[in-house]
């Protein structure tokens, strides 16, 4: 988590477990060229994490029901999560590769995804674990 600070949102019975799926989170997102030197790439690591512990795979609305969760562990504003996760998102879209991104969200024609598609993705690849 962000400045070592470790949230857990469901009753893990392994720690470890809760450590492994952050690793194959953030793994997820390093192939798409996330970078974490910015916030917002670790606050989506959290997002995911969130959603998966909660098993919303599908629908789900970050700006009323995670980014609020999110801001609260983190002692900051909603609004700050999703610039900084939005913020992340652009620079990835600009260093990863076009067809890379393709493959990954799944799509056939290029445009700009925004936090929601890239959960997704993310989220179907990993659901399973």
């Amino acid at each position: 988590m962000v400045k070592n600070q470790k949230v857990v949102y469901k009753n893990i019975s392994n720690e470890l477990d809760e450590t492994h799926i952050r690793k194959i989170i953030k793994r997820e997102l390093l192939k798409l060229n996330y970078n974490f030197n910015y916030i917002g790439s670790s606050y989506l690591v959290e997002t995911i994490y969130l959603l998966y512990s909660l098993k919303k795979f599908y629908k789900f609305s970050l700006e009323s029901e995670v980014y609020p969760i999110i801001a609260k562990e983190c002692n900051g504003s909603a609004n700050t999560i999703k610039s900084d996760i939005v913020n992340a998102t652009d620079k990835m879209c600009y260093d990863c590769n076009e067809e890379k991104l393709l493959k990954y969200i799944g799509k056939y024609k290029m445009f700009k995804p925004g936090p929601k598609q890239i959960v997704k993705a993310v989220l179907k690849r990993i659901k399973d674990l």
